[in-house]
């Protein structure tokens, strides 16, 4: 309060504006509340629909667009807020906008964007989760595919992602390897 009160003084607010302001602000957070309540109610309204994707194979992920764990993967749909797009969009925005991290600032600290070819589906929708998931490191918005930190390794070849194969280099590298020698 003290740092209205001194806003107040600086701008020459009277006590009339302030009450004003308070009563803006009341109304502001009533709205909220009823924004809450509404979310609530549109979550608890889908949860038939949240099961039945489950049951079919489907994982649920936070949607990009409104964070809501309603986003269906591999359909690339939210249940939500009905946001879809192809799965390397929904992947990169993912990244920007669930795990908070910016172009901006991998570019400029020359680290490398987690987002790859997925070693299943080969489609560049997979996501390196870093520690922002506890069960998976990595994540395919695509195929749905999940892999803990140590299923995956970069070949030393191509430097793609690769399932384990007890070698440093990718099936296909291999396979290049032999068959050109």
């Amino acid at each position: 309060m003290v740092s209205f009160l001194s806003i107040d003084e600086e701008l020459g607010l009277t006590k009339q504006d302030r009450t004003s302001e308070g009563m803006i602000l009341n109304k502001i957070w009533q709205n909220v509340c009823d924004i809450e309540v509404l979310i609530t109610e549109r979550l608890n309204s889908l949860e038939g629909e949240f099961e039945k994707a489950q049951k079919n194979g489907n994982v649920l992920m936070p949607c990009p667009s409104c964070r809501q764990l309603a986003l269906i993967i591999p359909e690339n749909k939210c249940l939500f807020c009905y946001y879809s797009g192809p799965a390397e969009k929904i992947a990169d925005k993912y990244i920007s906008e669930v795990l908070g991290i910016s172009h901006y600032e991998k570019i400029k600290e020359g680290i490398q964007w987690p987002q790859h070819d997925c070693p299943s589906c080969e489609i560049e929708s997979l996501v390196d989760m870093g520690k922002h998931n506890k069960d998976f490191r990595y994540f395919c918005f695509s195929c749905g595919g999940k892999w803990r930190d140590d299923e995956l390794k970069f070949c030393i070849e191509c430097g793609r992602l690769f399932e384990d194969n007890k070698l440093c280099i990718c099936n296909s590298c291999y396979d290049y390897k032999v068959n050109s020698d």
